[in-house]
């Protein structure tokens, strides 16, 4: 099983560095994870549309990269429009 790096860098006392993303787009993640800028990325479910599909995109893109992980938020309460 692939290692929490967030959970990791939070048991050891370090602080963590995320970007947030408002799209699901895989090519974006990879840009994100080559720049090693980053332990994480929050993508921010509430505001952006998605289909599972997406999102299983979006996380193996994350998982290229052994340096990030990826945090998924999603709405409390969900809009119905």
């Amino acid at each position: 099983m692939r290692k929490n790096i967030i959970r990791e860098l939070l048991n050891q006392g370090k602080p963590t560095l995320s970007t947030r993303m408002l799209t699901t787009s895989p090519q974006i993640a990879e840009i994100i994870g080559h720049s090693k800028a980053f332990d994480f990325i929050e993508l921010l479910g509430e505001y952006a549309s998605w289909t599972m599909a997406d999102l299983d995109n979006f996380c193996r893109a994350v998982e290229l990269f052994p340096h990030m992980s990826s945090m998924f938020k999603v709405e409390r309460e969900p809009r119905l429009h």
